[in-house]
């Protein structure tokens, strides 16, 4: 992995869930200027292409073994698509969402946690009910916590 792909990685980590403080807009011109020049695209392109590739095998599987392919399945199959494209552009690996179960729970935590996100909650309004919804938070940071140690020792620790 290059440099400026590991700094990139790190970066887009960083900006996940950033408070507007000057480092994070900071970070975030720097992720800007990196990922929308010319600089990367033919890494994108390629990465969106293998994970469209293995995607369309997958639901074309789904669809032989029933021909009624549940919802679940196709988001599921969506979804490791996407982290792959994530994975592949930002570190230069893909992971197999059939097998591998460490994965799996990854993939798991990135749909709560968008789902959490995209919910209103009381403390987005009034933040002063935080320690009201204490385990609440905790639980999602904890979510948060889980998937940065899966990229701290799946990806980071085996490029030091």
């Amino acid at each position: 992995m290059s440099d400026d792909v590991f700094y990139l990685l790190f970066i887009s980590t960083a900006l996940a869930f950033c408070n507007w403080s000057n480092v994070q807009k900071t970070r975030r011109s720097l992720a800007r200027k990196a990922c929308h020049t010319g600089l990367y695209a033919s890494r994108i392109d390629t990465a969106v292409e293998d994970a469209a590739n293995i995607l369309v095998k997958r639901l074309h599987e789904d669809i032989q073994v029933d021909e009624t392919s549940s919802y679940q399945g196709i988001k599921y199959n969506l979804q490791v698509a996407c982290s792959n494209v994530f994975f592949d552009f930002f570190c230069s690996q893909t992971y197999d969402g059939q097998t591998d179960k460490e994965y799996q729970h990854v993939i798991k935590l990135f749909d709560d946690i968008f789902w959490e996100i995209n919910q209103s909650h009381p403390t987005d309004v009034l933040p002063v009910l935080a320690p009201v919804f204490y385990s609440h938070l905790k639980h999602v940071a904890n979510m948060g916590k889980s998937i940065r140690t899966f990229v701290i020792d799946r990806v980071i620790k085996p490029h030091m």
